[in-house]
Order: structure tokens, then C-alpha cells, then sequence
């Protein structure tokens, strides 16, 4: 008989694999309601639609729209406990085409928990800014990991870009 094991053991103590963890669609390369996007509304009302102008790398960004509230992306990975000790870093570029008083923000939560943040405070327009956040974890348990990109509420309609996200694992 064989024994056949999918993905890390639960006590493994071997470097991840670069593959074990990754993003759905980290160049946001594949439309949105296409199968593989892998990304969802930060907030429930966003307008989500592929954009072939207006990129950091690749071919395509995603163009995010919505009026009078916050608006982005986020993903969850589950991951398990192999990732006990490591580093998680999460990045992801932003853009708007408007100067704005509100503030761009990247965050990583672990079961809904708020674990890292970073922001861009009032960023200038037709600009890319690289947000990166990361934390030490500490779970001895398979977990769900939370990338979020996003930008605080302001009035009025309003447009987010998003291109080349990424997490990584590496040893604390």
C-alpha cells in the first residue's frame, strides 16, 4: 500500500515550500468572475473590473470603484501550522487617480484578528505606492491567513488600483 500525503505535515519542522502558500491571481492577470480570480470585495459593494492602462507589472491591475465608503480587495489562504515562527509578509501596490485626504492600508489578520498594518497617509494621484506589512506568528494550529488592501472612506465616488500582490513566509 502507499501512503499518499498532500501538502506540509502538521509537525513539520522543513522549510515551506515557495508554492505551499501562495495568492490566488497575485497580478490580478485574470478577470474578475473568472475562475482562479481569487479575490474578493473588501466591504460587499465594490465594482470590481480588470484595467489594461493603468498597471505596475504585467498586463492587467484591478481597477476597484465604489461610492461613499471604504473600498478594496482581500483573500484568505488557509495555511497550517508549518508557518509556526515565520515571518508573513504581505505587499500589494496601490493607486489612485485622485489626490485624497484618506489613507491607503495594507493588513495581514489570522482568524479575523488584526495581526499587521501599514499605510500610505493622503497619497498623490496617478501614483504607485508598494504597502508591506508583516508579523512573527506564533499558531501551532492550521489557520486562516487575511490579506487585505484598501482605502478608508471618503464621500463621493472613487476609484482604487491594485497590482502585484504578494505573501511570503521566511524564517523569524
Amino acid at each position: 500500500r502507499e501512503r499518499i500525503v498532500l501538502g506540509p505535515k502538521e509537525n513539520a519542522t522543513t522549510a515551506l515550500a515557495a508554492a505551499a502558500y501562495t495568492l490566488f491571481n497575485p497580478g490580478f492577470e485574470i478577470a474578475p468572475g473568472a475562475a482562479g480570480f481569487g479575490w474578493e470585495k473588501y466591504d460587499g459593494g465594490e465594482v470590481f473590473a480588470q484595467e489594461g492602462t493603468v498597471i505596475q507589472s504585467g498586463t492587467y491591475s484591478l481597477k476597484v470603484t465604489r461610492t461613499d465608503t471604504a473600498l478594496g480587495a482581500k483573500q484568505i489562504v488557509m495555511v497550517g501550522c508549518a508557518f509556526n515562527g515565520k515571518t508573513i509578509t504581505a505587499t500589494c501596490y496601490v493607486r489612485t487617480p485622485d489626490a485624497s485626504s484618506t489613507n491607503f492600508i495594507i493588513e495581514l489578520r489570522e482568524e479575523g484578528v488584526l495581526k499587521a498594518s501599514a499605510e500610505q497617509a493622503s497619497p498623490a494621484a496617478d501614483t504607485w505606492y508598494q504597502l508591506s506589512c508583516n508579523y512573527a506568528a506564533t499558531s501551532t494550529t492550521a489557520r486562516k491567513l487575511e490579506i487585505r488592501a484598501f482605502k478608508s472612506a471618503q464621500a463621493g465616488a472613487k476609484t482604487l488600483y491594485l497590482d502585484t500582490a504578494t505573501l511570503t513566509f521566511a524564517t523569524a
